[in-house]
């Protein structure tokens, strides 16, 4: 993927994450409720995620499914022999960051990792207390990355006759990982702030 697609990419997910926040915000109005800015910025953050996910939406013409499609990446930690050999070669800091192994890796942490600490300060989340509040937020990232790798594992959910994106087991753990990341250094920083000095 070149700069300028990669700019494309990213910048259309986050259109699509900050036009669904805004339908949710004007819904949840619409209702006489209100989700506030966290609320606002999680919601913001699901939607774009799920926009990286599953866009772009191929033509279903020009998929090749005499093969049943994208097949499935199970093997744990394989971006590790990304980054080893990318490590053994002495790469330059833009080889690792053009290497999309090793970039998708650290950006599906980094993004569940933000929607980990937005998830952790929602008010009813923090009301569960620390131990709950961080079980609760590693599950739900959890299952909405298996949502999300469903998505791809199904071509869409049957949308599309086979899979145009690959099932990634390595997703679904750094989705995790990130989400668990996030949300216990949202609760740490939340604890240090009540602490008495």
């Amino acid at each position: 993927m070149t700069g300028g697609e990669l700019s494309v990419y990213l910048s259309s997910a986050l259109g699509f994450g900050g036009l669904a926040a805004g339908a949710l915000l004007a819904a949840v109005r619409v209702a006489g409720r209100r989700i506030g800015l966290r609320g606002a910025l999680l919601a913001a953050a699901a939607a774009a995620m799920l926009a990286l996910a599953l866009h772009p939406l191929p033509d279903p013409a020009g998929l090749d499914c005499s093969t049943g499609g994208v097949p499935w990446r199970l093997a744990p930690f394989a971006f590790l022999d990304r980054a080893t050999e990318l490590a053994a070669e002495g790469a330059p800091l833009r080889a690792w960051a053009g290497d999309l192994t090793v970039s998708s890796a650290a950006a599906n942490l980094a993004i569940f990792a933000v929607l980990g600490w937005l998830a952790a300060g929602l008010p009813a989340v923090r009301a569960c207390g620390r131990g709950r509040a961080l079980v609760a937020v590693t599950a739900a990232g959890a299952l909405y990355s298996l949502g999300l790798e469903t998505a791809q594992a199904t071509g869409l959910f049957g949308l599309y006759p086979c899979p145009y994106r690959a099932f990634d087991l390595d997703d679904l753990i750094l989705n995790t990982a990130g989400a668990a990341l996030g949300a216990a250094l949202a609760i740490a920083v939340r604890g240090s702030r009540r602490a008495p000095r």
